[in-house]
């Protein structure tokens, strides 16, 4: 456990901040992955669905607390994986430490496929996402990507900001000379800050009905996906290239 003996001070403050005290995600764990290859010190965990902590360089320094999808259609209801759906995760192959996890809303309106795996030469992890819809949710669902940085092992003082890398925009977190980046081949918006729990399930969704104090406050970043399917990466070095 990483443990502070006091609150750094925040170089700047993300709209909606500033949260509550930084948590991690809980210990049992339904998957543990990584690259077959030794030039990749990145692993991950899945719980619940999600992809739990990312670590790099070494087992002991978590630089991302987890990896979530969030489903609105802006009126009626607000989804999030780990909450309200029934996930089964199985491996990729036999002879690799890649997952696929299918989520079931409970609703039964859509599901998600995701296919996780650990590039093995760089330190990135690989997510790639299709969701099936019924054809009448299809025009009003929106699908958010939620990221809860750890940059340096810690959610204190992390500062994060959207960067355009080689015509791409995405998400980047740091502290302590530790960089970690988000990208996703097609979003549609992207963006750090506080409040999206607070967007979500209130002025955006005027009907769910979900109580922000349950979910809690906290630094996040977010991307918005603009297709029901897409492929996303998350590194902690900083920087990967998605090729269309």
């Amino acid at each position: 456990m990483i443990q502070e003996s006091s609150q750094p001070q925040p170089h700047g403050a993300a709209p909606g901040g500033p949260g509550l005290p930084p948590r991690w995600t809980s210990g049992a764990k339904d998957a543990v992955g990584t690259a077959y290859s030794a030039s990749s010190r990145l692993w991950f965990t899945i719980a619940e669905g999600i992809v739990t902590e990312v670590y790099y360089p070494t087992l002991d320094r978590p630089q991302l607390r987890d990896v979530q999808l969030l489903f609105t259609d802006g009126e009626s209801f607000f989804h999030d994986e780990r909450r309200d759906f029934i996930a089964e995760v199985e491996p990729l192959s036999p002879h690799a430490l890649g997952f696929r996890v299918t989520s079931r809303a409970r609703t039964g309106r859509y599901r998600v496929v995701k296919e996780i795996i650990a590039d093995p030469h760089q330190a990135a992890l690989l997510i790639r996402v299709w969701l099936e819809v019924d054809e009448d949710l299809r025009p009003a669902l929106r699908v958010f990507v939620l990221v809860a940085p750890r940059a340096n092992g810690t959610g204190w003082g992390n500062t994060a900001e959207v960067r355009e890398v080689s015509g791409r925009q995405l998400l980047l977190a740091h502290n302590g000379g530790m960089y970690a980046a988000v990208g996703a081949s097609v979003p549609d918006g992207i963006r750090s800050s506080d409040d999206l729990w607070v967007r979500l399930t209130g002025s955006e969704c005027r009907a769910c009905g979900e109580s922000v104090d349950r979910l809690g406050l906290e630094s996040l970043m977010y991307v918005r996906l603009n297709r029901f399917a897409c492929d996303m990466f998350v590194s902690p070095r900083g920087s990967y290239e998605l090729v269309p």
